[in-house]
């Protein structure tokens, strides 16, 4: 495969871009998307490649014509006749009738060639929409794109020319039969007919799941190629190799002779030597670590990823890329500097093309390792399609790059085949998603030569027990405390049965009152957190705390999402230096400490959750083996002003709270390794039977089943209801403004939304300028999810919020700016609705 071949710029070339000829953009986009699955090792590869390479030299068609270069010229045109999408499409569908594809289904064909190239400046559209349909859609009308071929069949002798040496073909009149198959288009039009009969067959009766992921591929691989081109970007991933023995050069910090530390280096131990058997005995690519809190899953996740792709160096001359993905940003910007500072015992600069953090707080100027820092249209690239060995990212970046139709998110897809993927705390995803999720596993293991490892305390199951032989996905475990080789029983009881979860008060009605009457008897504790599932009941009961005299000796801290980020992690960090030096405190928060946070507590209160979320929530006491035991309270917390309703019925799924009772029933008190090792494996059972089938239920009460929507590529219905995080109320966003520095982020930030934006270039511009200040200011910005859309117009019109971008207003581009000197915000609890008033704000 030739390198494309770069031609000095005349003017009276076809353009693609500004300054990119349209014959040089077509060759770099064929030979970027060939380069991108040459590596992969997949059945049917050749007709891969030739799907891929109609797409890509097709796909930029209607570009041809001079209504579109005048524009690209910035000279005048009719807007109608300048886009290109379906004229293009309708293009590579003709190319198809040129190529043989064997073994292949033909509407599969023509859903990915039409729908790729119609929609690769766009969302992607529900392939139901046949095609009969698409042609006479808002953008544009087949009568549209015949306007637009009369016009490129002037240029008749350059554009063949062109496409004869894309093509790798001589003398052949693409022009001519082009026409042709526009005429036949028209007859059926004419006529009332289905336009492509094979689309119609293919989304009727397709069963194979297998097809929504070989859309996806060529399309991430279209969108990537293209803007690849567009940017002028030269830049490939840079391989590295990186020895397992950063990690021991990084544990010598630890104290070696500390007896839970030694726990933590057998269990890694054995998940390598396991690993390494596995590699040698099985070609199966789906693991597990079912290994408790505390167990040092980050580092064993770690090293084990470099141990694979070692091995797959040396014995198939590869080098996948590692992504580890976690469900919350606190933890992944936690996990992220254990990356780094392992990867800082062998090298002295770490840049992005060595390690990458991406998740929408995240910075978005890409920076190499020799401190070359790129420019912005660049560094967007290289960020967001994951141009680095090592990926910390979010579920949201790996799963919403797969069930969506967005455009900006399925670019990427690609990055997740021939790659090593980390999935850590993967019981956050909701179990109705856990069917669609399996199959995605399945497919990048079995079909896109991945590798999947997945750890967790809290591993859900992933098959139904009765689920066929063909749609099972088994793992090969690398550690599980229940079958350990290397630590006795009597070690895991000492150090992974930590915790006591006491269940007698879950049959009573608990309200706040009487929740803090229970902590004020109890009282054995230097340091405790209540765990509550509502930012109403954690800053009634924070109050209580304050305003009684019962806890004067001790420290109170409040966590929730009413606290900004920067803010909620400092408290954090107290919390910890709290431990370190023993001074006492209670810790009122949300559920957002509950996976992840390196936190150890005394004793833990916790309003009733679903199992799993227990078990996490559990993770922060006794984490350390600082005592034999520590206790973990579980009750039913009621909202007394509504009628006793149970707080947890406002936040978690009935069905899911019914299954947690009936096995919490069984007994008054449950130790950290039968509630783990016994009762949550027949929890997930019953959970996944039930809950697992990827059915969901809308507000209206109409039943959608995702893995039909993904048979049938219908992808803006997936995208709808693929949600990790299951709620459909309105948003709101405010800046808080609680020091000199947050105030010289606000003017900034006002500074660059109130200038007038009268051309794309100064809307890139100003994307550039305010992602030099993104991080710092979303690290002020509290979200939240309000009640109802009358609520939220109430807070603001009792605010006295102004729309407009000036210092002085209240609202700037959408965001609420909020002083912690005003009402509506408390110094210890945050942002507030008004005094005596419950809250508009859900968790």
């Amino acid at each position: 495969m030739k390198q494309p071949r770069e031609v000095k710029l005349s003017y009276s070339e076809f353009l693609s871009h500004e300054n990119k000829k349209l014959k040089n953009h077509l060759e770099e986009v064929k030979f970027n998307s060939l380069s991108l699955i040459q590596k992969l090792d997949i059945s049917k590869k050749e007709n891969l490649k030739k799907l891929i390479e109609v797409v890509s030299v097709s796909h930029d068609f209607g570009k041809f014509s001079d209504y579109f270069q005048e524009k690209v010229r910035k000279n005048s045109s009719e807007e109608r006749y300048e886009r290109h999408g379906l004229i293009s499409s309708l293009f590579g569908l003709f190319l198809t009738e040129k190529f043989e594809f064997k073994d292949v289904d033909k509407g599969f064909v023509n859903a990915v060639v039409f729908n790729s190239i119609k929609h690769h400046h766009g969302d992607l559209e529900n392939l139901e929409k046949t095609i009969k349909y698409e042609t006479e859609s808002k953008e544009s009308s087949f009568k549209d794109a015949r306007k637009i071929f009369e016009n490129i069949k002037k240029h008749k002798t350059k554009v063949n020319r062109i496409y004869n040496l894309l093509l790798e073909t001589e003398g052949i009149d693409y022009l001519k039969e082009f026409e042709s198959y526009l005429g036949k288009i028209n007859d059926r039009k004419r006529d009332n007919k289905i336009i492509i009969p094979d689309l119609i067959r293919f989304t009727e009766f397709n069963d194979d799941v297998f097809y929504f992921y070989l859309f996806n591929l060529v399309y991430s691989i279209l969108l990537e190629s293209d803007k690849k081109s567009a940017s002028e970007v030269e830049k490939t991933k840079e391989d590295y190799s990186h020895p397992t023995e950063m990690l021991k050069y990084y544990k010598e910090r630890f104290d070696q002779t500390n007896e839970f530390n030694k726990v933590r280096e057998t269990i890694y131990q054995e998940t390598i030597e396991n690993l390494d058997m596995a590699l040698k005995e099985s070609n199966k690519r789906f693991f597990e670590i079912d290994a408790p809190t505390g167990s040092g899953k980050t580092l064993t996740l770690l090293g084990n990823s470099l141990k694979l792709r070692n091995h797959l160096r040396e014995s198939e001359n590869k080098n996948p890329s590692i992504i580890y993905a976690l469900p919350y940003i606190s933890i992944i910007e936690q996990n992220y500097k254990v990356f780094k500072k392992v990867l800082e015992t062998r090298y002295n600069k770490i840049g992005n093309d060595k390690l990458l953090e991406h998740h929408h707080l995240s910075n978005e100027i890409f920076t190499k390792s020799r401190d070359e820092e790129l420019s912005y249209d660049k560094s967007s690239f290289l960020i967001e399609n994951w141009y680095s060995d090592i990926v910390v990212t979010t579920f949201f970046q790996v799963f919403k790059s797969v069930f969506t139709n967005k455009n900006h998110l399925l670019k990427k897809y690609n990055k997740l085949t021939n790659s090593i993927i980390l999935i850590d705390e993967i019981q956050a995803i909701p179990p109705s998603l856990i069917t669609p999720i399996r199959d995605c596993f399945k497919i990048l293991t079995e079909k896109f030569d991945s590798y999947i490892i997945l750890a967790t305390a809290t591993q859900p199951k992933l098959n139904q027990s009765n689920e066929r032989k063909e749609k099972r996905l088994d793992s090969i475990k690398l550690f599980s405390s229940r079958d350990s080789s290397s630590l006795s029983n009597k070690k895991i009881n000492k150090f992974f049965n930590r915790y006591k979860i006491k269940t007698n008060l879950i049959n009573e009605k608990t309200n706040l009152d009487e929740l803090y009457d229970l902590i004020k008897q109890d009282s054995n504790f230097d340091n405790l957190m209540v765990v509550l599932n509502t930012i109403d009941s954690t800053k009634d009961l924070f109050s209580k705390f304050n305003d009684e005299n019962d806890f004067e000796d001790f420290e109170k801290i409040y966590l929730s999402t009413n606290i900004p980020p920067r803010e909620r992690l400092e408290r954090i960090e107290k919390a910890k230096d709290y431990i370190d030096n023993d001074k006492k405190f209670v810790l009122v928060t949300t559920q957002l400490i509950e996976a992840g946070v390196d936190i150890s507590v005394d004793k833990i209160y916790r309003d009733l959750a679903p199992l799993d979320n227990l078990v996490q929530t559990a993770g922060r006491t006794n984490r350390n083996n600082e005592k034999d035991f520590s206790d973990v309270h579980v009750l039913n917390l009621v909202d007394e002003e509504n009628k006793d309703y149970p707080f947890s019925k406002y936040i978690y799924d009935k069905i899911l709270l019914e299954k947690t009772r009936k096995f919490l029933k069984k007994k008054n008190k449950f130790s950290e390794r039968e509630l783990v090792e016994e009762y949550l494996s027949n929890y997930f059972e019953e959970v996944v039977d039930d809950k697992a089938q990827g059915v969901k239920t809308t507000t209206s009460g109409n039943e959608i089943d995702l893995n039909q929507e993904i048979k049938n590529l219908n992808y803006r219905t997936i995208e709808n209801h693929f949600k990790l995080i299951e709620d459909d109320l309105p948003e709101v966003s405010i800046f808080v403004l609680d020091d000199g520095n947050s105030k010289e982020l606000w003017e900034k930030y006002t500074d660059i939304f109130n200038r007038d934006i009268e051309s794309f270039e100064e809307y890139l511009d100003r994307r550039e300028e305010f992602s030099k200040i993104k991080k710092e200011f979303n690290r002020q910005i509290v979200t939240l999810k309000v009640k109802s859309r009358e609520e939220l117009v109430d807070f603001k019109s009792k605010m006295g919020v102004e729309s407009g971008c000036e210092v002085d207003k209240l609202e700037c581009n959408g965001v609420i700016c909020l002083d912690t000197e005003s009402d509506f915000y408390n110094e210890q609890t945050g942002v507030q609705f008004d005094e005596g008033k419950k809250d508009i704000f859900q968790i």
